[in-house]
């Protein structure tokens, strides 16, 4: 197992004696290994221990998950795509929510179907920066979130019955649109 195999190799002398170089390469080899192992210090050198109640508990947390489907697939895209359904999921059950929150605000049918369609085209719009951040490995930098929240500082105004502005658009919000080949907003 890869516990075994990091247990061996912290043996090795030019890690066993620096614990600079052992806490590099844990660092490195196990992401959070602090929740699994402590570093205890016998004779001058220092090795890992097992913290066996925190094992025990990740185990517990551990489960098998069957997915099946019509297609043939291989597992990482099933994956993905079981990923990105929950995204999709999550996406509207917080819509949901929010609509219940402001449901005093909504007095007509016709401005609850507008304000779900404009959920919708949100959807559309985080699905495809989504694929698009995955596809192309742009703006690794940012979460899709923190992408749709840039986008969302652009704002339109409207000054009296003719005139409209669009607010100005960050450094940030430039390369966003950049990277995403997308024309920057301008007046209408």
């Amino acid at each position: 197992s890869k516990v075994l195999e990091l247990e061996k190799k912290v043996e090795e002398p030019e890690l066993c004696g620096n614990i600079e170089e052992l806490q590099g390469f844990l660092s490195d080899a196990v992401k959070g290994w602090d929740k699994i192992f402590e570093i205890i210090e016998r004779d001058g050198q220092f090795r890992i221990k097992r913290k066996e109640k925190a094992i025990n508990a990740q185990l517990e947390k551990m489960g098998t998950m069957i997915l099946l489907s019509n297609k043939r697939l291989e597992g990482k895209e099933v994956l993905r795509l079981y990923k990105r359904k929950d995204v999709v999921e999550k996406f509207f059950d917080n819509m949901k929510h929010d609509i219940e929150r402001k449901r005093l605000r909504i007095h007509t049918q016709e401005t609850f179907e507008g304000r779900l369609f404009l959920d919708f085209l949100a959807l559309i719009i985080y699905s495809k920066i989504s694929s698009e951040i995955r596809k192309e490995g742009i703006n690794k930098d940012f979460t899709v979130q923190e992408i749709m929240y840039e986008f969302k500082k652009i704002k339109l105004i409207r000054l009296g019955m003719k005139k409209m502005i669009v607010t100005e658009v960050s450094k940030k919000q430039r390369e966003l649109f950049q990277s995403f080949k997308i024309p920057l907003p301008t007046r209408p």
